[in-house]
């Protein structure tokens, strides 16, 4: 499992976007199989935001996660400047060393809480 860091944050309740590229073990560029891309977004400990559970993406090299609303929401009991969710994705592909070969990759991004900017007087 790859883990990426994102350095551009998304703002509390905006639009987000993040381009999702897939690759071998060769680190060499794949479409995934038909219908094995799946993605979930979640809280830095688990919980899964805005029911983004298993999400299902077509097929191509690369896609593009679009997050807004209430994906960007701050869930109960959250506080500070910022926080961290995580985008687990999943897929199969076919390769040298076999067909239908599962992975994994993850990426984290941070959250800016709008709540918690100062107040321009």
């Amino acid at each position: 499992m790859s883990l990426t860091t994102l350095t551009t944050e998304a703002l509390e309740e905006g639009s987000y976007f993040v381009d999702v590229s897939f690759y071998n073990e060769d680190d060499e560029l794949v479409v995934p199989n038909a219908d094995t891309i799946y993605w979930t977004l979640t809280t830095d400990v688990g919980t899964v935001i805005n029911s983004r559970d298993y999400e299902a993406e077509s097929s191509l090299s690369t896609i593009t996660i679009e997050l807004e609303g209430n994906d960007l929401a701050l869930q109960s009991g959250e506080i500070g400047e910022v926080v961290r969710r995580r985008i687990t994705l999943l897929w199969e592909y076919d390769s040298d060393l076999g067909n239908d070969k599962p992975a994994k990759a993850e990426c984290i991004f941070l959250l800016r809480n709008l709540t918690r900017l100062p107040v321009e007087t």
